[in-house]
């Protein structure tokens, strides 16, 4: 049903990014994209912690539960107190959410992002709002959203390894100019955020869904 792109690179030995996909069935698809806090310790650790606990919690739900912003949120809690709990894990970002066919439902902490590009380059933010506290503190304060499975475009979710280096426009415009290749549009994604010595700025993680 869908056609997915995972990619991760970094600037150093060891990327604090994590991506991950979930096939629940063959319509339903859960990304999770998770940015280690950078500054601090074991940021990775958290990204990690995080992924795992919200994998699990993903494996024992219902399509239904899938779909509705209150098991995001609550996932988001218990996620929190996990990392929070845990000497060895540091901060980070999370966006989670569920791609189906009639609905997009999910949640996120920090500023990773989730986009939906339409065939003109058109962006809807799915993400907006996102803020601090990061998941590690048990502080954090999740932003949930849920709207209508577009008929056409391509999901985006990534850390701010893209969007800090990358305005808005360009990305989009190497989406819509790649489309339908996912494995062509990531590592172009990449490419927006090299230096001009081909480094990167910054750790990149990067996950791209499109009906198949």
């Amino acid at each position: 049903m869908y056609t997915t792109t995972r990619l991760l690179d970094s600037y150093r030995e060891t990327s604090e990014d994590r991506a991950e996909f979930i096939v629940v069935a063959e319509d339903v698809l859960v990304l999770i994209v998770a940015d280690g806090v950078g500054g601090r310790e074991n940021g990775g650790n958290a990204a990690t912690r995080a992924v795992e606990r919200m994998r699990e919690s993903v494996g024992v739900a219902s399509v239904r539960q899938l779909s509705e912003t209150r098991f995001w949120e609550q996932t988001f809690r218990f996620v929190d107190e996990v990392v929070s709990s845990d000497v060895t894990c540091g901060e980070t970002t999370l966006v989670a959410l569920c791609l189906t066919p009639k609905r997009i439902a999910g949640a996120c902490v920090g500023d990773s992002e989730a986009w939906w590009v339409d065939a003109s380059g058109g962006v809807r933010v799915l993400t907006e709002g996102g803020r601090k506290p990061y998941l590690g503190r048990g502080m954090a304060d999740p932003v949930s959203f849920a709207f209508p499975t577009p008929r056409t475009g391509t999901l985006l979710v990534a850390t701010d390894g893209l969007f800090k280096y990358a305005d808005a426009e360009r990305i989009a415009q190497t989406i819509t100019q790649g489309a339908p290749d996912l494995q062509a549009i990531a590592p172009a994604l990449r490419d927006l955020v090299r230096s001009s010595s081909g480094t990167l700025y910054d750790d990149f993680a990067v996950l791209l869904a499109a009906r198949g």
